[in-house]
């Protein structure tokens, strides 16, 4: 596995996009004219500046063979192959896309027919734009990224199913799927532990509904998650009922989570920590996003609630989390974007949503508890939170950590918006930093770097947006 930071330097050095990479040195898939392409033999690569290759030039290609469109880019590590033309093609032929550096699909790939698709690139992994997506009609189709060849399914039952029988296999939804039909879960819908992969292709699992009335715990789809890799997959509209804690995607995650997002509700009685994707994670999410709507009951007890995770103990990058959290008494911790944190990281990560809680908790705009831990983590570095926050008698309420004793590093907090001019109510304050909306609207704050990081006046209100994770417009 490559490390975050690693790939997030290396893809900086190739790219800058909301949803596509720079110019330079791009293999474009469009309704252009094609230019400085040559094809032969099944194989069109770049000849000159500007390669482009016409969709329909290409689709005929593959209506009478294989065809593979290269681009290694300079020194072969730097070629990027972007799609910015609907693909549409439904002879029982592949396409290979071969990339020195990234694939990017900023339009719809439609394999029909028995068509299939290869991916080759730096990172072994596809780049989506906002609401693009890769989708095979044939279940029966090839799916091939980097060395992993992946078994396609078509709905939730099926993917259930197949992991039970295959808990380390590698799976692909070939197509978005709305799970309404299935009716509503008595538990999480995958409650085999997960070892394999799971690629999305930017599809969506839908209206996922999920009562249970046992006393913890509950995914809203895996129950737990180990060695896993989550990519580019998509829930939307999930519902989660549960006497106990409670998770959006999965409750308990070594996984790798990458690409991904999750928008719905989670309601829970008490006696287990929540969180709007995964309640404890010890694994690695980047690039991900959560806008789910937490409500907890009057008495929870000693249990931790976050917008995007409940209780972190692993790596945390380029995510953010905006759903509002309701929560009652208690004595854990409640955060924008991470409840607790021991031994964990957030690193360029925002939260916007509202902390309501009552008495007793620990409470903050992005992490309610930064916990101190004897192996050195524990750490939050270039985030920021613009939620409201509060909390009834006894609480510890911070605009951006309740309580902090680890180490914080260029991270902010709205004073306009979050209703206090407290960053830290309890604990380290440095490294905090309290401006005004109008403060994080002028430019990127001080420490927080530029790639990484834009602003723009139309997107995310004029607040820092995350370049490689834009949020929904």
């Amino acid at each position: 596995m490559l490390h975050r930071s690693f790939v997030a330097a290396m893809s900086l050095a190739i790219a800058c996009m909301v949803g596509g990479p720079s110019s330079s040195r791009n293999f474009i898939i469009s309704n252009a004219a094609t230019q400085n392409v040559q094809c032969s033999n099944g194989v069109c690569s770049p000849h000159g500046k500007k390669p482009t290759l016409n969709v329909s030039d290409l689709e005929s290609l593959l209506a009478s063979g294989d065809v593979q469109v290269t681009n290694p880019g300079r020194y072969g590590l730097n070629g990027n192959i972007v799609v910015k033309a609907r693909l549409k093609w439904s002879a029982p032929t592949t396409l290979t896309l071969r990339a020195g550096a990234s694939v990017f699909v900023d339009q719809p790939i439609v394999a029909s027919g028995l068509a299939g698709l290869v991916i080759f690139d730096y990172s072994s992994a596809l780049h989506f734009g906002r609401k693009r997506r890769v989708t095979f009609s044939n279940l029966s189709s090839n799916l091939t990224i980097g060395s992993i060849s992946y078994s396609l399914v078509g709905t939730l039952p099926s993917l259930a199913e197949a992991i039970t029988a295959n808990p380390s296999g590698n799976f692909a939804l070939a197509n978005s799927y709305d799970a309404s039909a299935d009716g509503i879960y008595g538990a999480s819908p995958i409650p085999t532990n997960f070892l394999g992969r799971l690629e999305g292709l930017g599809n969506s699992f839908k209206n996922i509904s999920v009562n249970d009335s046992t006393d913890c715990c509950v995914g809203g789809l895996f129950l737990s998650l180990s060695e896993a890799r989550i990519s580019d997959l998509h829930l939307k509209n999930i519902v989660v009922n549960s006497t106990g804690g409670a998770a959006g995607l999965a409750y308990e995650s070594f996984a790798q989570i990458a690409n991904s997002g999750i928008t719905g509700t989670i309601t829970v009685g008490g006696n287990g920590d929540t969180g709007g994707l995964v309640s404890d994670n010890y694994g690695d999410i980047f690039d991900t996003h959560s806008t789910v709507t937490i409500v907890t009951g009057a008495s929870v007890g000693n249990v931790n609630v976050g917008g995007l995770v409940g209780v972190n103990l692993g790596e945390i990058d380029e995510a953010f989390a905006r759903g509002n959290l309701n929560s009652g008494d208690g004595s854990g911790s409640v955060g924008g974007l991470v409840g607790l944190q021991q031994g964990g990281s957030v690193y360029q990560s925002y939260a916007d949503g509202s902390v309501t809680v009552g008495r007793g908790m620990k409470i903050g705009g992005l992490v309610g508890w930064n916990a101190y831990d004897s192996g050195g983590g524990s750490g939050v570095g270039q985030s920021y939170s613009i939620g409201a926050v509060s909390g009834g008698s006894g609480s510890i309420v911070g605009g951006l950590l309740g309580e902090n004793e680890g180490n914080v590093s260029y991270s902010y907090f709205d004073t306009t918006t979050s209703g206090t001019s407290v960053g830290v109510a309890l604990g380290n304050a440095s490294g905090v930093t309290g401006l005004t909306t109008q403060q994080l609207q002028s430019g990127l704050p001080a420490g927080f770097e530029q790639g990484v990081w834009a602003e723009k006046s139309n997107i995310n209100n004029g607040l820092p947006y995350l370049v490689y994770n834009p949020p929904p417009k």
